[in-house]
């Protein structure tokens, strides 16, 4: 996972891309899985069970797999999102520089 950006501190760099709204900069959301579980898990009381409920409850609900983060699809992990002057100046770079960006 990239690390969260450092801010601009100049306007261009704002005017071409903008903290992404969905991760909130960080470049990852909670894995679906791994929500749904830890939903179910504060809305059953879990903190006041016994270890025996606590058990019974896991055997039921066991906990996802892998990590439960991931990368952000809408920044692609960055943190980041272009504005409609950066995706300008993607599509300028595109068409005069005839390079894949």
């Amino acid at each position: 996972m990239t690390t969260k950006p450092e801010p601009y501190t100049n306007a261009l760099g704002w005017a071409l891309e903008t903290p992404c709204e969905r991760c909130h900069a960080s470049g990852e959301i909670w894995n679906e899985a791994w929500r749904l579980w830890t939903t179910a898990w504060e809305d059953s009381g879990a903190p006041f069970w016994n270890e025996t409920d606590r058990e019974t409850w896991e055997s039921e609900h066991p906990m996802p797999s892998g990590s439960d983060l991931e990368g952000c699809p809408d920044c692609d992990g960055s943190g980041l999102r272009p504005t409609e002057a950066g995706r300008s100046l993607v599509a300028f770079l595109r068409r005069h520089l005839k390079a894949t960006l």
